[in-house]
């Protein structure tokens, strides 16, 4: 499958005429190539002429359909489905979710003699400080 990073409907285009049959045929190692009849010629011409009049609208509607990701990065990651159609390339899986998200924060004001103390347990224990709380509150009835 084709891709590329489109920053404008111009990058677009740019991916979609990749997909048109060139003139030049890879057979083995080797570029080889291949004179086009006329009538491949015509269709060629056909096909990128209607190609650069949909780019700007094919680009519009993914900008549209995908605004979130194109207004924080400033382009899209594009590429194009079995049948040519481009689409926004799906994200990685990111990080795997925990098996008990911690939702909740609270901020607690402390001393310096505890705070000391917090920071003393966490060094000796090599955790960090929220872990700790959350062993202390586990040792609550």
């Amino acid at each position: 499958m084709a891709e590329a990073r489109c920053h404008t409907s111009e990058d677009l285009l740019r991916l979609l005429l990749q997909q048109l049959p060139g003139q030049f045929v890879q057979v083995g190692n080797q570029t080889v190539v291949r004179h086009l009849t006329e009538e491949e010629k015509r269709r060629r011409v056909e096909t990128r002429q209607r190609l650069e009049e949909e780019a700007p609208a094919l680009w519009a509607g993914l900008v549209r359909e995908n605004e979130r990701f194109y207004r924080r990065d400033g382009y899209l990651d594009v590429e194009l489905d079995k049948k040519g159609r481009p689409r926004r390339k799906p994200l990685g899986r990111g990080r795997p979710r925990a098996p008990q998200p911690k939702k909740k924060t609270i901020t607690v004001r402390l001393d310096q003699a505890t705070f000391d103390k917090l920071q003393d347990y966490c060094k000796t224990k090599n955790i960090l400080a929220s872990e700790a709380v959350r062993r202390a509150v586990r040792l609550l009835r």
